[in-house]
């Protein structure tokens, strides 16, 4: 599987949501992955993988925060998150519940944490 830049993982990310949107919004599924499915079958001008690892999106070469809660590793939630009058575009989540909001984007803060190749 390549490895996918930062462009190619955005699109997947809006496709996600196109993906969430019609099929699990509307009640067909409350599966994702089917979901994903049912949108490239028919939606989709290109076909994309359903499924992928982190190793192979641009933040499996970021160093992440951990959880001031629990210690774990965090992942980044690139949807923005209105609290209040206030829009934060993205946010560290851990699978404890913990969110912290971040006033950076996902490409600010794939840019500040990534961890240089040294080959």
């Amino acid at each position: 599987m390549k490895k996918l830049n930062l462009d190619e993982f955005q699109k997947r990310i809006n496709e996600t949501v196109k993906a969430r949107k019609i099929f699990v919004k509307s009640g067909i599924t409350n599966n994702i992955t089917v979901a994903f499915q049912l949108y490239q079958d028919i939606f989709a001008e290109e076909q994309m993988q359903i499924m992928i690892s982190g190793i192979n999106t641009p933040f499996g070469n970021i160093e992440r925060p951990t959880c001031d809660e629990c210690g774990e590793e965090m992942r980044l939630d690139p949807r923005p998150k209105k609290i209040g009058d206030k829009i934060y575009p993205s946010t560290w989540v851990c699978k404890c519940g913990m969110e912290e909001y971040t006033e950076k984007t996902v490409e600010q803060w794939y840019k500040e944490l990534r961890i240089e190749d040294k080959g």
